[in-house]
This record gives C-alpha cells, structure tokens and sequence, in this order.
C-alpha cells in the first residue's frame, strides 16, 4: 500500500517512483521568482525555461538551471526586482517530468 503513495501517474500510467525527494531530484528543476517587465511570450522563449506563469504580479518561472535564466533576466530587465530562486517542489516536479513524457 505504500507504494501506491510514492508513484506519481498521469492520465493512469505511472512516470515517476519514489519518496517525494527521489522524484523532485529526477527532474531537478528549480523555480525562479520575481518581477520583470518582460512580457510572458519572451520569458517562455528564454533558453532553459520550462514554463512560466503569474502570481501575485510576480512572475514565476520552472527552469531547469537558474542561474543563465537568472543572468539573461538581469541583462533584459534593468528593473529586475524581488529575485527569488528556489527549488521546485513536488507540483513542479511532476509538470517537469509529465511535459517530458
């Protein structure tokens, strides 16, 4: 029964098991928070940028390594601010790895 609480499924198939920290670091992707005054279309066009989304007025972007996200928003946005870059959790972990199968 355990195992059923470790397996991440999409649409009924299994893509991912393990503890909830195996499954996050199959993906590793790392979550990028801040305020920018680029638009979204270029933010998702950005290399290494998985997905992006708003929240809170702050945009929030899955990448699967931040810190050339991190320098490319810097040189496009001299108004960068509230700069956050963590690792994702276990909701992205899961858009990570379902959008790759």
């Amino acid at each position: 029964m355990a195992k059923v609480f470790n397996e991440l499924g999409d649409h009924g198939r299994i893509v991912a098991d393990g503890t909830p920290s195996a499954i996050k670091s199959q993906s590793a992707p790392q979550v990028i928070r801040c305020t920018t005054s680029i638009a979204v279309p270029e933010l998702e066009a950005m290399f290494g940028v998985q997905s992006v989304r708003l929240a809170g007025g702050r945009a929030e972007l899955l990448v699967s390594i931040a810190e050339p996200v991190v320098r490319d928003l810097a040189l496009r946005d001299a108004g960068l601010a509230d700069l956050e870059v963590a690792g994702a959790g276990l909701e992205e972990a899961f858009l990570a790895i379902t959008h790759a199968t």
